[in-house]
């Protein structure tokens, strides 16, 4: 399923993927969001499940992030550590905190000076209709957060 909700591109679709011992099989549910804007650099900041796709980025630098709670297993590659830092305010650390830590899911904010997705995958079916109304919600709503300021597009595009 893949449409526009509550202003923002979202995708939902299953995924069947391997295990790590490459002999079973894991489903789970995906969604993607669009922000619907490149950042100043580009750069992955992901749960440890993403390790395999971030070996193979052209992502070469990272960068420590000091935030109460903050997971040190957490993947953060970049093309530019001091841009990124600057991007990454406490708000926009709150927020990737709080999707990364969701039960039962596995997540990746991934951009570049393109586009922005965040994708979240859940073992978890999310069979019930409400349930997911409020997750893609909560999700869609606080997106913004994510967003350059206008202030901060003009401070990135200096030559």
């Amino acid at each position: 399923m893949k449409g526009m909700v509550y202003g923002h591109q979202v995708a939902f679709f299953p995924d069947v993927q391997a295990t790590q011992d490459q002999r079973g099989q894991r489903f789970v549910t995906v969604l993607e969001f669009d922000v619907g804007q490149g950042m100043p650099t580009g750069a992955m900041i992901s749960t440890s499940n993403f390790a395999a796709f971030a070996a193979n980025l052209n992502f070469t630098q990272t960068l420590e992030i000091d935030f109460p709670g903050w997971d040190k297993t957490r993947i953060i590659r970049t093309r530019d550590a001091a841009v990124l830092k600057e991007y990454l305010t406490q708000d926009r650390l709150e927020f990737l905190h709080n999707i990364m830590s969701m039960k039962n899911a596995t997540a990746l904010y991934f951009f570049d000076e393109e586009n922005a997705i965040v994708h979240i995958e859940t073992s978890d079916p999310i069979r019930d209709e409400a349930r997911m109304e409020k997750m893609v919600q909560k999700m869609t709503s606080s997106l913004s957060k994510l967003k350059l300021t206008t202030d901060e597009v003009a401070k990135f595009n200096k030559p």
